[in-house]
């Protein structure tokens, strides 16, 4: 049973997931650590969301409804107004959590200083049953130097906050239509640090169409980014930025528009050597810039599949 106070509040901002939600939630209701709330806020679905999530008989998890669909972030801020956990987690409603996340997370968070805004974990990236890639930051204290080249952390299901955050930065950006999770970072550490480990991860599932996916959304958001943190950006985080999204562009088999953002890399850091190939690549049409990115996608899953074969 729950005590009246959680220690840990975990949201879920989910729209039209309503086959892949149970996974996530069922995730967090497995976990060992019982002290929590989770807020499902449903940004305003069409599907069948609210019935699955009202199947739940459970006390600790509370539906939180839009009536119409108002972005992630917005989601994710009604859950942060509805919170009373001393911390505050985040979940997107495709991913889960190993059943142990919450207590190694959460005794990793009470041992921190107050120079600490919070804990962020690896992820495992998955397409079905194979796993992509291990992202994780590259040092265990994380500072505002150390996100200035692009986001280190990942997404916001890697991330647990002290709520006290929130105070002092207020809440996410609802403008913004991507680049959230990195905003967030960038606007957090400005005042604390982040503490990363290793001790737990969580599962990303990248079989579902996610914001980060397209090209158009991703541009507005990292065009609304590049205003806000102009002052802490540097050239070669621009360029690397324009160049993820010719890639993203060179996934639809669109040269053109992938070309534009390789050279827009190109100009912003004439140093930077890969848009240069992916250019020239691009040159030949769709289908060759196409194949080029997945046959470096296989080949990574394959590296990472032969490096993490014990997991």
């Amino acid at each position: 049973m729950m005590s009246k106070q959680p220690k840990v509040s975990v949201i879920i901002p989910t729209y039209n997931r309503a086959d892949v939600l149970p996974r996530a939630i069922n995730s967090i209701i497995n976990q060992s650590f019982d002290k929590f709330e989770l807020i499902v806020v449903d940004d305003g679905s069409t599907d069948n969301t609210q019935s699955v999530v009202e199947s739940y008989n459970d006390e600790r998890v509370k539906y939180v409804v839009n009536d119409r669909k108002n972005g992630a972030n917005a989601a994710r801020n009604k859950g942060i107004l509805k919170s009373r956990g001393e911390y505050i987690s985040f979940l997107d409603s495709d991913d889960e959590y190993p059943s142990d996340n919450l207590s190694r997370t959460i005794s990793c968070l009470d041992t921190l200083s107050s120079e600490f805004a919070g804990v962020c974990i690896p992820e495992y990236k998955y397409k079905g049953d194979n796993l992509l890639t291990v992202d994780e930051p590259p040092k265990e204290e994380i500072q505002l130097n150390d996100i200035k080249n692009g986001n280190v952390i990942g997404g916001f299901s890697t991330i647990t906050v002290c709520a006290s955050i929130f105070d002092k930065i207020g809440l996410l950006d609802e403008s913004l239509p991507a680049s959230q999770d990195y905003d967030f970072y960038i606007r957090t550490l400005k005042n604390k640090k982040i503490r990363y480990t290793d001790k737990t991860y969580v599962i990303r599932h990248l079989d579902n169409d996610r914001i980060t996916t397209s090209p158009e959304r991703k541009q507005k958001g990292f065009e609304r980014l590049v205003e806000k943190h102009a002052d802490i950006l540097p050239s070669s985080t621009i360029s690397a930025q324009y160049c993820s999204l010719g890639v993203l562009y060179a996934r639809e088999k669109n040269s053109p528009l992938a070309a534009r953002e390789f050279r827009k890399a190109i100009k912003v850091d004439s140093e930077y050597i890969l848009p240069y190939a992916l250019y020239i690549i691009s040159l030949f049409g769709g289908h060759p810039i196409y194949y080029s990115i997945i046959s470096y996608d296989y080949l990574r899953s394959l590296y990472n599949r032969f490096k993490h074969m014990s997991i």
